[in-house]
């Protein structure tokens, strides 16, 4: 299926007519990816209030201005949506251990679970994109005390109360009442707070700000705080777990758990992870100054323990406006085709495939500059011949059990064997 119909598909019912006629209007008419951030800036920001979590864009310029990277993001959204229907058995562990949403939903539960984490995940893992043009260059080397939490302090004027890393006593106690009748869902941070301090410091040191690693403090913050606030107001109904339900703006009953706690946590981690990259065999020497040796290319991040950070790294890679940017989106869209399945042996694929009369899309330039490394830090294999017009992607699947057990030859069986 072609990137153009893969958006389609995947917002049209999604998103306001009105919003899904006009985006679509633009990407025909636009000459860039930039011309089309401003729409896709209004859809995103139309869904975030329409689940009442507005606060989420209300701080310092960023409530009144549009996302870097809003179309980007849209496109990125869909193509999980597309994927899901092969990757989402890596899912399936810990989206069962989430609450159905009304009996009608309850066979789909699943899958409304993962649109409604990867909506979150995709529209918001960019948004700090635009600090990156005032970032400060400093010397971090002589600044070894330098965390994520004190740069948006100084830097971003934004001050952060709640992170992924801290446990706090409201948080606990709100999901304790909770897990009395609900199953809990768990979630073990990927890295720990001293490894993404160092690997911040590391790139800013050369003036690289990673808008990633802020983009997922500013979210659980954002997330945790608008809960907390919803939570004080007065509600329709209340649960005795907990949940509680308020209307939005369109009169529509949203209905908050305290699950939604975790799934933040979860998501923020996915954000913060998904452009932390491991080291090349001759960055070694850099990773270790940093005293970054664990981000070797022995652990990379996998399909099987992390499925989100790895489909939100890898989908994230591969979009093709944001490469492309210089080219009109409708062209970019049109012209590369993507084919999930599974093979004979196992594994997961990807396959972007492009039409041989294409001569806009270089796919020389996209694998040498953009795809070829995505294996030193995401558990995959990249395939491409030069000039070929196809690049395909392989993700080893989950270990099937097998069903027959092999039995150990006795000593005198094996003797007779190798006898005759």
């Amino acid at each position: 299926m072609i990137f153009y119909d893969i958006l389609k598909c995947g917002l049209e019912l999604k998103i306001d007519n009105n919003d899904f006629n006009r985006l679509e209007g633009d990407i025909k008419q636009k000459e860039s990816i930039v011309e089309l951030n401003h729409t896709s800036t209004d859809i995103i920001k139309n869904k975030f209030s329409a689940t009442i979590k507005d606060s989420a864009f209300e701080f310092d310029n960023l409530k009144d201005s549009q996302l870097e990277k809003g179309f980007h993001s849209l496109v990125l959204y869909t193509l999980g949506v597309k994927v899901y229907e092969q990757f989402g058995i890596f899912f399936k562990e810990k989206l069962d251990t989430l609450p159905n949403v009304n009996n009608s939903m309850k066979n789909h539960k699943e899958k409304y679970w993962f649109e409604y984490i990867w909506r979150l995940a995709s529209f918001y893992h960019d948004v700090m994109t635009k600090y990156e043009k005032t970032s400060h260059s400093i010397p971090c080397i002589f600044c070894p005390f330098l965390t994520v939490e004190n740069y948006l302090k100084y830097y971003c004027n934004f001050n952060i109360q709640y992170t992924v890393f801290s446990d706090y006593w409201c948080l606990k106690k709100i999901i304790k009442n909770y897990s009395r009748s609900n199953k809990l869902f768990n979630h073990k941070n990927i890295y720990n707070e001293e490894i993404v301090n160092r690997y911040f410091r590391k790139r800013l040191d050369k003036n690289n700000l990673d808008h990633g690693i802020l983009s997922g403090y500013v979210f659980y913050n954002q997330l945790v705080n608008n809960y907390l606030k919803k939570s004080n107001n007065q509600h329709i109904k209340n649960y005795k777990d907990g949940s509680f339900d308020i209307k939005n703006e369109y009169n529509k009953i949203i209905k908050y758990r305290p699950v939604h706690l975790s799934l933040f946590k979860y998501i923020a981690d996915a954000i913060i992870t998904h452009n932390i990259w491991h080291y090349k065999p001759e960055e070694k020497e850099e990773y270790s100054f940093w005293g970054l040796e664990k981000l070797s290319s022995k652990n990379r991040l996998s399909i099987k323990k992390n499925p989100l950070a790895f489909i939100l790294g890898l989908l994230d890679t591969i979009e093709p406006t944001k490469y492309f940017s210089t080219i009109k989106p409708f062209e970019v869209l049109s012209s590369i085709d993507l084919e999930c399945s599974k093979t004979d042996d196992g594994y997961f694929k990807i396959v972007l495939n492009k039409p041989a009369k294409s001569n806009t899309i270089d796919f020389d330039d996209w694998y040498n500059h953009k795809l070829k490394d995505m294996n030193c830090w995401l558990d995959l294999t990249v395939d491409y011949a030069k000039g070929s017009n196809e690049i395909i992607i392989k993700i080893p699947g989950p270990k099937e059990k097998s069903s027959s057990v092999k039995k150990k030859l006795k000593p005198d069986r094996i003797f007779k064997i190798i006898k005759i």
